[in-house]
Formats: C-alpha cells, sequence, structure tokens
C-alpha cells in the first residue's frame, strides 16, 4: 500500500496544473491631474479578464501594473507583443497616449507615466471601478526609446514603482542621466548592441551608470537593434534605416530574448517569485544572447570614502589596464572582484606605482578594483568591453 501510495504522490505532482495564463481584457480611461492645471492622460489599458474583449470583467485576484510609455511619434498599439505576453501572465498594462507628437514634452510624459501608477491604485479602492480589489501594491514604471528617457524623468526623487525597466532608452531634455542620480528604485535596463538611433554607449550605458540604486542591471542584447523592442513602426523604421550598425537579429528573436529575462525579473521584483529571481539570475551567466552589468547590493556596498584616488586606464578596457597607485606605501595589496561579488585578481604590493594587469580570460562586465590597508580601501569601478 506504501508503494501504491508514493506513486499516486509521484502521479498528482506530474499532474499538477501549470501557472494560470488569463485572457486579454481592455478598456480606456482619461486621468486627470489637478497639480498640473488638471492635465488630461488618456490611457489604453490591458488587464487579465475573465474573457477577452473591451470592458469584460477582470479575472479574480489583484495584478502589479506597469505604466509604459512608447517611443518617439509611436504609438502604443506597437507594443502588443508586449502586452499580450505580460497580461497573459498575470499584469495591468497602461500605455499614457499623451506626447505623440513631433515635440513632446518629455518631463510632462515622464510624470503622466508615474502619476497612472498612483491613479490606477486609486481606482481599486473605487467600488465603481472596472479595476475595483484588482490592483496590487507592486508596480514599474517601464518605456522605450523617448518612453525609456521619461521614465527616469518620472522615477526621480519617487519611490511609488516598485522597478524601472527600460528599452532602448533615450537621453531627453531635460536630461534622463541627470534624472538617473535620483533614481533609488531597482532598475533594469535593456540595450540592443546595434542600436544605431540611441547607441547604448551614448545614451543607455550613461544612464546606468549615472543610475543612483544599488541594484541595477543592463542587458545588452547581442545583434539588438532599436525598433526591434516593439513591433513595426512605420515612423521608427524610417529612423533606424537610415543609420548604422543595422540589427543582426531578427525581431522575433529581439522580442524573444527580452521576454525571457523580463518575465522573470518581473515574476521576482513585483509577485515575490524567489525561483524566477534564480532563473533570471542563471540566465544571465549562461546565456550567449546577451552582455551584462550587474551592481546589486554586492562588493559596491562596501565602498568606502578615501582620500587618494585610483587611477585606471583606459576605462572601459578591453584585455588589459594599468593601475596608477597612489600614497606609494600606503597599501598593502591590490584585489579585483567581479559584479558577483568573486575575487578574479589579488596582488601584494611593495611600492610600485604601475600594476598592468592582463584581462583577456575575463568576462565582459564590471569589475571593483581596491586599494587595501589596514586603515584604508580605495575602490574604483571600471568595465570590460
Amino acid at each position: 500500500m506504501k508503494a501504491y501510495f508514493l506513486i499516486f504522490i509521484m502521479l498528482a505532482s506530474l499532474l499538477k496544473p501549470a501557472a494560470q495564463s488569463y485572457e486579454v481584457g481592455s478598456t480606456t480611461v482619461t486621468f486627470v491631474d489637478p497639480d498640473r492645471n488638471n492635465r488630461q492622460i488618456p490611457t489604453a489599458i490591458y488587464y487579465p479578464a475573465v474573457q477577452a474583449g473591451q470592458n469584460t470583467p477582470l479575472a479574480p485576484g489583484e495584478f502589479p501594473v506597469i505604466s509604459f510609455g512608447h517611443g518617439f511619434v509611436m504609438v502604443h498599439t506597437a507594443y502588443q507583443f508586449l502586452w499580450l505576453h505580460l497580461v497573459s501572465k498575470g499584469y495591468i498594462l497602461a500605455f499614457p497616449t499623451t506626447e505623440g507628437s513631433f515635440s513632446p514634452n518629455h518631463l510632462n510624459f515622464g510624470l503622466d507615466l508615474a502619476f497612472i501608477i498612483t491613479q490606477m491604485k486609486i481606482e481599486s479602492q473605487n467600488e465603481n471601478s472596472l479595476f475595483y480589489n484588482a490592483v496590487a501594491e507592486t508596480s514599474a514604471i517601464m518605456g522605450h526609446s523617448m518612453g525609456g528617457g521619461a521614465s527616469f524623468l518620472g522615477s526621480e526623487n519617487n519611490d511609488e514603482p516598485t522597478t524601472m525597466v527600460t528599452f532602448a532608452a533615450a537621453i531627453t531634455n531635460p536630461s534622463s542621466v541627470q534624472a538617473a542620480a535620483n533614481v533609488s528604485i531597482p532598475t533594469l535596463l535593456f540595450a540592443g548592441e546595434f542600436d544605431c538611433v540611441t547607441p547604448p554607449g551614448q545614451h543607455q550605458y550613461p544612464m546606468y551608470e549615472a543610475t543612483a540604486s544599488d541594484r541595477k542591471i543592463i542587458i545588452d542584447i547581442s545583434g539588438g537593434g532599436h525598433c526591434f523592442f516593439a513591433d513595426y513602426n512605420l515612423f521608427c523604421s524610417i529612423g533606424e534605416a537610415s543609420c548604422s550598425p543595422q540589427p543582426s537579429v531578427s525581431r522575433e528573436e529581439q522580442q524573444t530574448t527580452t521576454l525571457d529575462f523580463l518575465t522573470p525579473y518581473f515574476d521576482y521584483m513585483l509577485k515575490g517569485n524567489e525561483a524566477a529571481w534564480q532563473v533570471f539570475l542563471d540566465s544571465l551567466q549562461t546565456s550567449a544572447r546577451i552582455d551584462y552589468l550587474m551592481d546589486w547590493n554586492t562588493v559596491s556596498a562596501s565602498i568606502k570614502k578615501s582620500e587618494y584616488e585610483l587611477l585606471v586606464y583606459p576605462n572601459p578596457f578591453r584585455n588589459e589596464f594599468t593601475v596608477e597607485i597612489p600614497g606609494p606605501g600606503q597599501f598593502d595589496s591590490l584585489v579585483v572582484w567581479n559584479s558577483k561579488g568573486q575575487q578574479v585578481y589579488a596582488q601584494s604590493l611593495k611600492g610600485q606605482t604601475l600594476i598592468q594587469i592582463n584581462t583577456r580570460p575575463w568576462q565582459k562586465g564590471a569589475y571593483f578594483i581596491a586599494l587595501v590597508s589596514e586603515k584604508d580601501t580605495v575602490v574604483r569601478k571600471v568595465l570590460k568591453r
């Protein structure tokens, strides 16, 4: 009998239903912000529903809200791949349809994105709202290109969103790089290696480096482009066709890669799924489809201020770099960690003023160089390309 019981338990576990998949409902709401002269914010919303269609009832449960900003002169319908996938996984996506002209106001767009998150939570408390008791406490502010840069403007000095995610974020006016210095929420940036519209080295990496959050990641999709973070859009395609390099992956491949990382990230950040976080981390470390940098409460938490300045060049580097040792004789050793907190190099110092380090075996990514003594520690972050 015991053997039969064990077999029954095993069969039951195999027959356990998979995570629920939801139908996609849709509606439009115009929010009004009284703090900006009653600014009207028409918003297209897609949500988990009992059946597909417009204004159909929501499925039972509470769902995190993701407020998404479109790219320059793009429309929200260009992101159908995104809402079809995420809504089916149990997320509400809200798209403000503001600032679609050739002269958009980036700051207003960013404030729209942040305002929608607050208003959706208010909708959840309104008995007359379609979203009554349906909105979770967790949320994300998110966007592509202009909308990605605007997400920084909306997240500046704002901890209402749980996390921020951007696709090929563009530097805005006012500057999203300057705003990043006041963004403290966990942040995930996606970039495309062959994005010629907002080249990562001129747009996403400066934002990443400037972001104040001690939990931030940038994922650079190998061969990826700018417009493939969306479905086909004429204006985006015209812009991308006029520059180079061109993407070396297909739109489907880039979107699949994006969703493969985005889904477990949201499942962890917005739903608290620890197993999803491990899937995300494992994929970061093993995927041949991406490069990445990650500062996530690792070595950076131990950085101290010092009277000495550590000079490292070139930075970024490829196969080697040189370290100038300040205060000869003041430090005992030089240590290098990778972004996961693993030591990759160590050397005792005996009065040297210059150290050259061969980095050919190292993987691309961020590293932390530390000069250590009993009284002081100097740390410098460097990047291998």
